[in-house]
């Protein structure tokens, strides 16, 4: 992969990581938490999209050092 491919992909990834954390966030606040598997699933989102994020963001810094 090339510079400018690492960066536009790692940005793609930054974006879908802060969406996910969103929706996360967002189902969070809208339901009532009575359920564990409600729980379990925002914490899923909100994790997978940290993880996303964490992973897109050392890819753009690693990209930029190129």
């Amino acid at each position: 992969m090339t510079k400018n491919e690492t960066e536009r992909y790692s940005k793609r990834f930054i974006a879908l990581g802060i969406l996910l954390i969103g929706v996360g966030l967002f189902n969070w606040f809208r339901w009532p938490h009575d359920s564990v598997w409600t729980a379990i699933g925002i914490a899923g989102c909100v994790a997978l999209g940290l993880m996303q994020f964490l992973l897109a963001y050392r890819l753009h810094k690693k990209g930029q050092r190129m």
